[in-house]
C-alpha cells in the first residue's frame, strides 16, 4: 500500500509583453507499505496455510501426515519513503508564436527503507524434532543531488482554427549519488534426536556500500503538435515526440561482512572438543565501477478537451510510448582484503583459516555485457475538471496503462485498480485568471 504526498508553488512574472520570469518549488513523496506475505521455504500439496494480512503481513502453515509433523510461520514488512525536492527557475523571452526558455535548478531525492522478516519453522519425526528460527533486519538509504540547467526553443504556427508548434530543448545535469544498505541476520537452530539436543546460533552483519560517486549527464527532447479548433468548446490535438537520455556514473562499490557462529552438539559436557565459536571478518572489497545508460522514447499522442460550460472540463487521451534502454556495466578491482575464519574450540584450540577475496554479489552487479531493452504501452488519460472561481480549480483524473502484449479488456472502470489509480488535485492561482483550454 502506497501513499503519496506532495506540493507545488509554481509564481511567473511578467516584466514585459516579451518576458516573463518564473521560479518553482516541489515536493513530492511516497510512503508504502509492502503487504506481501513472507514466502514459506517449504511446499507440500498436503499442508494448510492461512494468510493473513495487516500492519505485519504473515502466513502460518501446518502439516501432519500421521508420522511427520511440520509447522511454518513467517511475517514480512517493508516500509518505504522516497521525497523528492525540486526548486528550479527560468525565464522565457518571445510571444505565443516564437519563444525562448532557459532554466537552472537543483534537484534532490532519496530513498530511506526498512525491512523486517521473521520466521520460524519446526519439524518432528519419531523421536526426532528440529526446530529454527530466523529474524532478519535490512535498512537502505539512497541519495541523489544534481544541479541542472537547459534551454528550449519552439516556434508556432497559427492558420485558422489550426495551431501547429515544435519544440527542440537541450539540458545538461551534473551531481553525486550515494547508496548504503545495512544487514543484520539471526538464526537459532535445535534439534533433539535420542535425547540430545544441539544447538546452533549464527548472527551476520554486512554493510553494502553500493554507490558513492559522480553522476553526470545530457538530455535532448524534440515534439511536434497540432491542435484542431473544431468549435469554440471543443479542441482535438495529435502529435509525435522523441526524448533522448545519456547519463554516466562512475562510483566507488565497497563490501564489508561479519559473522559469529556458536555451536553446542548438546551432551553431558558442556565447552568440550565437539563445541566450537566461530567468527569471520571480511575487511572491505572495493571496486571502481562506471555505469553508462542510454535512453530513448518516441511518444505519439492524441486526445480532446471539451469545455463543457465555463466552470466545467472534460478531456481524454492516449499515448502510445516505445522506449529503449541500453545500460553498459564495468568495474575494475581496487582493494580487497581476504577474509579471515578463526573457529576456538571447547578444549582451547584454535584455527585459522584465510578466504580469498571474491566479491561474490558485487562482481555480478557491476560487470558484464551490456543490456537491451525495448518496452511498448499506452497510456489513457480521462480527467474533469471544475472552476467554481476564476482563480480556482479542481481536478479529477486517472491513468490506465496497458503494455504490449496484455489484454486491452482488463481495462475497464470495473476493475479496481482504475480507482486507485484516480488522484485529485486543487489549484489556485495567483494574479490574472489562466486562460480557457479554447482561447489557447
Amino acid at each position: 500500500e502506497t501513499h503519496a504526498n506532495s506540493f507545488l508553488v509554481n509564481n511567473t512574472y511578467r516584466a514585459s509583453d516579451k518576458m516573463t520570469l518564473g521560479l518553482l518549488v516541489s515536493r513530492a513523496g511516497n510512503n508504502g507499505t509492502d503487504t506481501r506475505a513472507a514466502l514459506a521455504k517449504l511446499y507440500a500439496t498436503n499442508g494448510i496455510y492461512q494468510f493473513t494480512s495487516g500492519t505485519s503481513p504473515s502466513f502460518t502453515y501446518s502439516y501432519n501426515n500421521g508420522i511427520t509433523s511440520i509447522g511454518e510461520n513467517g511475517n514480512f514488512l517493508l516500509e518505504r519513503t522516497s521525497p523528492v525536492t525540486r526548486v528550479f527557475a527560468g525565464g522565457r523571452l518571445g510571444d505565443d508564436l516564437f519563444s525562448f526558455d532557459a532554466y537552472a535548478g537543483l534537484e534532490m531525492s532519496g530513498t530511506d527503507g526498512d525491512t523486517t522478516v521473521d520466521y520460524s519453522y519446526s519439524e518432528t519425526e519419531a523421536s526426532s524434532t528440529t526446530s529454527e528460527k530466523e529474524n532478519q533486519v535490512a535498512s537502505g538509504v539512497t541519495s541523489a543531488n544534481r544541479i541542472a540547467l537547459g534551454g528550449r526553443v519552439s516556434k508556432a504556427f497559427a492558420e485558422k482554427r489550426v495551431l501547429t508548434s515544435g519544440a527542440l530543448e537541450v539540458g545538461l545535469y551534473t551531481g553525486s549519488i550515494e547508496s548504503n544498505r545495512d544487514v543484520s541476520y539471526n538464526l537459532v537452530r535445535t534439534n533433539t534426536n535420542a535425547l540430545i539436543t544441539d544447538r546452533t546460533t549464527q548472527n551476520i552483519t554486512e554493510n553494502f556500500k553500493w554507490l558513492d560517486g559522480d553522476v553526470s549527464g545530457m538530455t535532448a527532447a524534440l515534439s511536434i503538435t497540432t491542435k484542431f479548433q473544431i468549435d469554440p468548446k471543443l479542441t482535438l490535438g495529435i502529435g509525435c515526440g522523441y526524448n533522448w537520455l545519456t547519463t554516466t556514473t562512475a562510483y566507488l562499490a565497497t563490501h564489508s561482512y561479519s559473522s559469529s557462529r556458536t555451536f553446542n552438539d548438546g551432551d553431558a559436557y558442556t565447552n568440550d572438543a565437539d563445541d566450537y565459536r566461530e567468527t569471520t571478518n571480511d575487511g572491505f572489497i572495493n571496486r571502481k565501477a562506471e555505469r553508462i545508460q542510454t535512453y530513448g522514447r518516441v511518444t505519439l499522442p492524441v486526445g480532446f478537451v471539451w469545455d463543457v460550460n465555463s466552470k466545467w472540463q472534460v478531456r481524454a487521451s492516449a499515448s502510445h510510448q516505445i522506449d529503449v534502454n541500453r545500460v553498459t556495466n564495468s568495474a575494475l578491482e581496487n582493494g580487497a582484503n581476504t577474509s579471515t575464519t578463526t573457529t576456538v574450540y571447547g578444549d582451547g584450540r584454535i584455527e585459522k583459516t584465510n578466504g580469498t577475496a571474491t566479491p561474490q554479489t558485487l562482481v555480478s552487479s557491476l560487470t558484464g555485457n551490456p543490456s537491451n531493452t525495448v518496452v511498448s504501452q499506452t497510456l489513457f488519460a480521462y480527467g474533469v475538471g471544475f472552476k467554481p472561481l476564476p482563480n480556482f480549480t479542481i481536478d479529477l483524473n486517472t491513468v490506465f496503462r496497458n503494455f504490449a502484449g496484455e489484454d486491452p479488456e482488463e481495462l475497464c472502470m470495473l476493475d479496481l485498480e482504475w480507482y486507485r489509480s484516480l488522484y485529485l488535485s486543487a489549484t489556485f492561482f495567483f494574479g490574472a485568471a489562466p486562460k480557457a483550454a479554447t482561447e489557447n
